[in-house]
């Protein structure tokens, strides 16, 4: 089969269709592992369950519940210790040993709770990623990350632990909700910002392709993937375990992953990418015109200015990248890859948090 498109911490990420990557990566690998085990988002299943056949055939499986209509972020509310349990049963159930391999087909949540299971069923078994959203194929499928959401917050459990390899088909992109193309988009902008000013200003150029990304022809997301890709295999590749640089992709998701975790515990959840558009236009030092008009398709379609701050900022003191009792926000240098850390009081984060109300016109 061909050369992955990307390594990331040592795990291969092909780009195209899975008859030529996943298929072929199969047979040459079948014979490493004792089994198939099938993690698959419900929705996933419901438009792409022959491609899902093709790839599984009568191996065992579990599909996630689709819950029927779409909601936004919805997949976030299973990042829980319940799924975890259906799945580890599930695997249990199949019989499934230490040899075997997990195939997770859906997006950033699926992928997040499904790596987390399979990284500690039976002290941990080998998963691969299928990333079916925008969101996952730029960020959530690539480094490593997996984990779950407890008590309330975000990720607050969770390990580093890498997928064998990722299998991004941008064929999956086709029957994307709105919101969700938007979500992603986020990502692919969060990562203009910290390191590709080319594609930054591409962005900023391209308003239709901000409005409605499901519009763009295939092969200009195959070229915006590997531009947003490519930052991030970067980032990781040079700090596997976030002990520097990689802190650097946490930019928008101090207040992001705060105001996230405030419409999960009110069961009105947002898009995560929503969210961090929200987080980024906070966490930007001075944002210009610029940055609003590129941020403002992003931003969730709530009343943001009735969100009561106080639980923002209690979500917000429970961040993961907190350290001594104090707030940090992770933010862009003046330059590509460079990183700036800023220490959030809680005049200093409710001031970021009215002035972007203020200029997106929700005070």
């Amino acid at each position: 089969m061909s050369a992955p498109d990307f390594v990331v911490a040592g795990s291969p990420v092909w780009l195209g269709p899975l008859a030529q990557t996943l298929l072929p990566w199969l047979q040459e690998h079948r014979a490493a592992y004792s089994g198939l085990f099938g993690m698959i988002d419900g929705n996933v299943y419901t438009h792409w369950g022959e491609a899902v056949e093709a790839t599984m055939g009568q191996a065992p499986r579990y599909v996630m519940p689709a819950g029927g209509s779409y909601v936004p972020g919805g997949m976030e509310a299973l990042k829980t210790l319940d799924t975890c349990q259906a799945l580890w049963g599930a695997m249990l159930e199949a019989q499934l040993d230490r040899r075997g391999l997990a195939l997770i087909f859906g997006g950033g949540a699926l992928g997040d709770v499904g790596g987390f299971c399979a990284a500690t069923y039976k002290r941990g078994i080998a998963f691969a990623h299928i990333p079916t959203t925008l969101l996952a194929m730029t960020d959530a499928a690539l480094g490593g990350k997996v984990g779950l959401d407890f008590r309330g917050i975000k990720n607050a459990v969770g390990a580093f632990c890498q997928p064998v390899a990722v299998f991004a088909d941008p064929t999956f992109l086709q029957t994307l909700p709105p919101r969700e193309w938007h979500s992603g988009l986020a990502e692919v902008v969060k990562h203009a910002y910290i390191g590709a000013p080319k594609l930054l200003q591409y962005l900023q150029q391209q308003p239709n392709l901000m409005n409605t990304p499901q519009a763009i022809p295939p092969e200009e997301w195959q070229r915006l993937l590997r531009a947003s890709i490519a930052v991030k295999a970067r980032i990781v590749n040079e700090d596997p375990l976030e002990r520097g640089l990689r802190a650097l992709l946490n930019f928008g998701h101090t207040f992001g992953h705060g105001l996230e975790s405030y419409f999960l515990r009110l069961e009105q959840p947002i898009t995560h990418g929503e969210a961090i558009a929200v987080g980024m236009l906070c966490e930007l030092e001075d944002p210009s015109p610029a940055d609003l008009a590129l941020l403002r398709p992003l931003l969730p379609p709530v009343p943001l200015a009735q969100v009561p701050w106080p639980e923002v900022w209690a979500s917000m003191q429970q961040d993961k990248k907190n350290l001594n009792g104090q707030v940090i926000a992770t933010i862009p240098g003046q330059t590509p890859y460079s990183l700036r850390k800023t220490t959030l009081t809680a005049v200093e984060a409710e001031h970021r948090w009215r002035r972007s109300l203020e200029q997106i016109g929700q005070a």
